[in-house]
């Protein structure tokens, strides 16, 4: 995995989230009524949400958010450029931060930024692993 500008990202998202988080609360009645169940990709009721929240959703844009979904040993994250960058939850990587830290160059303190694709940092052992297809094998047990 590779992060850049890891720090400042975190501190901007987590503003972002805490003031969209409470703008949310505050927004919603107190009596919103949830969508019971669990969708999978190939199995989207795309015509009943389509039709009650007059949204335009298709299979393509299914597969883009499948596409765009990562899981990274036990935390969600999504790839947020074409280049394979990715965004995640500090709790997912700070592991990694403290072990590519020296006592020189604490990133946990003080973060990082790579001015080019060659001074990035790999986080040695994390995987990002992605659904690419989904297959039914009942006939299979």
């Amino acid at each position: 995995m590779l992060f850049r500008s890891l720090r400042a990202a975190i501190s901007a998202t987590a503003s972002i989230a805490v003031v969209a988080g409470a703008m949310t609360v505050m927004a919603v009645p107190s009596a919103a009524k949830a969508d019971e169940g669990m969708w999978t990709f190939d199995n989207f009721p795309v015509q009943t949400v389509n039709q009650k929240y007059g949204t335009r959703i298709d299979q393509a844009w299914l597969d883009r958010v499948r596409n765009s979904a990562v899981r990274l040993q036990g935390c969600s994250a999504s790839f947020v450029s074409n280049e394979g960058l990715v965004l995640t939850n500090w709790h997912c990587v700070v592991g990694c931060v403290q072990e590519l830290s020296t006592p020189d160059q604490d990133f946990v303190k003080n973060g990082f930024t790579a001015a080019t694709r060659e001074e990035e940092r790999r986080c040695p052992g994390q995987t990002a692993e992605v659904l690419t297809e989904i297959v039914d094998v009942t006939y299979r047990v």
